[in-house]
């Protein structure tokens, strides 16, 4: 009972940490960011659940009003949590908020967790805050706002856990965690899991390597059990993303801003500059943001190396540790820098990271625990000491970083989704996942719902985000087009008077859905509905659902009896 008040103990003080990371986003209103369509996003897959339309493919009102593909291809996993607060009421700004705390608190937990198998409990907590409060901590959330990344980096630490423990102790419980915390990264982040798989697999193959062969044989088997649940549960996400990017124009993520080589850190901006900027990424080292990985972060890591020898307890797993994160330490600092650009230019599809700076989201998940790992030079009656003061020259180095820019006292969803804001919202990012039918995006939000080729606009007496209804009377002699203001993408259907047929698309630079009207009354339904491979993933990830559940369930009726 005393161990684990002591615990308790442990996790309210880490929580009480965390506290000045997001302080400033404790009050009505919102701020500005980079990325400001998480709103939107929120908003777009809580329409899609309003519209049985699951999962969220098709966004009626982003690509100004057109509609496109974007939730085919953007990781829905924060949105999905945000269900829950705005089931309770929240207004969507103060979901998003709350989505951007609980990713910070996550990766605290998470982090502590792993830091504790290695370093002990004083160990977890300090590679808790130095995860916390790196600098790009702070940059990914008050300057760019990218919510899907910061979730990303919230589980890293617990992938990496449950791998660890996988190995030490292969069984069902065991590959259950591994495969839903590597799912959670592939639904939260693509980039991310570009980033993040090779690391897990290396790390998996090293504690593989160092495991007896007892153990070897299960640990493999358990293994591939955690990997085809975590291709199951997200394959109704990554197996379209994967096969139908030949239907969208994605050559717009790799060109102009979007070119990694534009993007490159240089040794004075990761190691020495303390400046902060909320401005943009650009050629050169007078970029407006920063890309600190923070000195008191090397500099403690520096004196861990140093020690490493004159650790009094030498554990052979955490010395294995220490040694794999120094070698992922330089590697991913090398990668932001240009030096690497052959690096980039050979390594297939690295280029779609974008921005060579995305590695120090794992920079700073080495530098944290191995900047941690200095209180094993410590006996444990003095590491309580130690950890505080180290905590709090953190606070006083980084906590000036966790607050925005400036704020929107009043700002409220009425006044995001309405006006210049809403315009801006739906038109953003208009140019990723065009469908490949659109030759350019379109400019401005259509006047109508549909237009018939006489010019007589016309409007849908029900429109929803997968479905469109119209009730048609031709007059004329014969048959009529009429052309639906949505873009066409494969999937969607028109229903004329019961018969069902596959929407064709113009042959304007939209490429807008049409369909042929016969002569009379007609009862119309413009409906996206589901391809054979998206009917595969979508059965592929309900049936691992259902078997993780239902292994789960098992286990723990086993473990009981």
């Amino acid at each position: 009972m005393s161990k684990l008040n002591n615990q308790s103990r442990l996790w309210w003080l880490l929580l009480i940490i965390t506290i000045p990371s997001f302080l400033s986003l404790l009050r009505g209103g919102f701020f500005p960011m980079h990325d400001d369509l998480p709103v939107v996003r929120q908003y777009a897959l809580e329409e899609c659940l309003r519209d049985l339309q699951l999962p969220c493919r098709w966004t009626k009102e982003l690509g100004n009003g057109y509609g496109y593909p974007l939730m085919n291809f953007y990781p829905p996993l924060p949105y999905v949590f945000g269900l829950v607060p705005r089931a309770m009421g929240l207004s969507y700004l103060d979901t998003v908020k709350l989505l951007f705390i609980l990713s910070l608190v996550v990766s605290a937990g998470f982090m502590a967790r792993l830091g504790n198998i290695f370093l002990g409990k004083w160990g977890g907590i300090l590679a808790a805050v130095f995860y916390l409060y790196s600098p790009y901590h702070a940059l990914d959330l008050y300057v760019r706002g990218d919510l899907n990344e910061l979730w990303a980096i919230a589980i890293f630490p617990a992938t990496l856990w449950f791998g660890y423990r996988l190995v030490k102790h292969p069984n069902l419980k065991n590959a259950i965690k591994l495969g839903l915390t590597e799912a959670m990264i592939i639904l939260s982040h693509v980039g991310m899991t570009l980033i993040f798989t090779p690391l897990l697999v290396i790390w998996i193959l090293i504690w593989l390597a160092a495991s007896n062969k007892q153990t070897l044989t299960r640990a493999i088997k358990t293994l591939i059990i955690s990997a085809v649940i975590a291709v199951g549960i997200s394959a109704f996400f990554i197996f379209p993303v994967i096969y139908e990017q030949q239907y969208v124009h994605i050559e717009t993520l790799v060109i102009g801003y979007f070119n990694f080589l534009a993007h490159f850190v240089d040794i004075n901006q990761l190691f020495v500059s303390r400046f902060w900027g909320y401005g943009a990424s650009v050629f050169g080292p007078n970029d407006g943001m920063a890309f600190q990985i923070g000195i008191v972060h090397w500099l403690v890591g520096l004196i861990s190396m140093l020690t490493i020898i004159s650790w009094r307890e030498k554990s052979r797993d955490r010395i294995i540790v220490v040694i794999f994160l120094l070698v992922i330490f330089l590697l991913t600092s090398f990668l932001t820098h240009w030096k690497a650009t052959p690096f980039w230019q050979i390594a297939p599809k690295l280029e779609y990271l974008q921005f060579s700076w995305r590695f120090m989201s794992i920079v700073m998940l080495a530098i944290s625990l191995i900047a941690a790992s200095v209180v094993v030079f410590f006996r444990e009656s003095r590491q309580s000491l130690i950890v505080a003061a180290l905590v709090g020259i953190s606070l006083i180095a980084y906590v000036v970083y966790f607050q925005p820019i400036s704020w929107y006292n009043d700002r409220t969803d009425e006044i995001q989704f309405s006006g210049k804001l809403w315009a801006r919202q739906i038109s953003a990012g208009i140019y990723d996942y065009l469908p490949l039918w659109s030759k350019a995006p379109p400019g401005v939000p259509s006047s109508s719902d549909a237009v018939l080729a006489t010019g007589i606009p016309v409007k849908a007496s029900i429109k929803k985000s997968n479905s469109q209804i119209y009730k048609i009377e031709n007059n004329t002699s014969g048959p009529i087009t009429m052309v639906v203001n949505t873009l066409y993408y494969p999937g969607w259907l028109v229903k004329i008077n019961g018969s069902t047929q596959n929407a064709r698309v113009t042959d304007g630079e939209l490429g807008l859905i049409k369909l042929e009207v016969p002569v009379g009354i007609n009862d119309i339904e413009v409906k996206f509905s589901e391809t054979p491979l998206r009917v595969v993933s979508d059965y592929l990830s309900f049936a691992s659902v259902l078997g993780v559940v239902g292994a789960w369930l098992l286990q723990q009726k086993l473990a009981q009896a």
